[in-house]
């Protein structure tokens, strides 16, 4: 997550997850599937496959509010 302007090498990771070996619901190609959406200007929310392996979720970045929230299964 960064700010535009920004390069994006000075983005911070806020999530990480995998899909747990094949537990949490696809999205495209090899990838979980996952919803990021803006609440408001400094919230964001992130919605998951609720059976990702998450390894990484931080509660904020560059003065934005991260919520998540595990979503079992999408269907298509």
């Amino acid at each position: 997550m960064g700010h535009a302007r920004q390069a994006q090498s000075a983005a911070q990771e806020v999530f990480v997850a995998d899909s747990n070996h094949g537990t949490a619901a696809p999205g495209m190609g090899d990838a979980i599937w996952i919803n990021v959406a803006w609440v408001d200007r400094g919230r964001l929310n992130v919605a998951y496959a609720s059976g990702a392996r998450v390894f990484k979720m931080r509660p904020s970045a560059d003065g934005v509010a991260v919520s998540y929230r595990a979503v079992g299964p999408v269907r298509r």
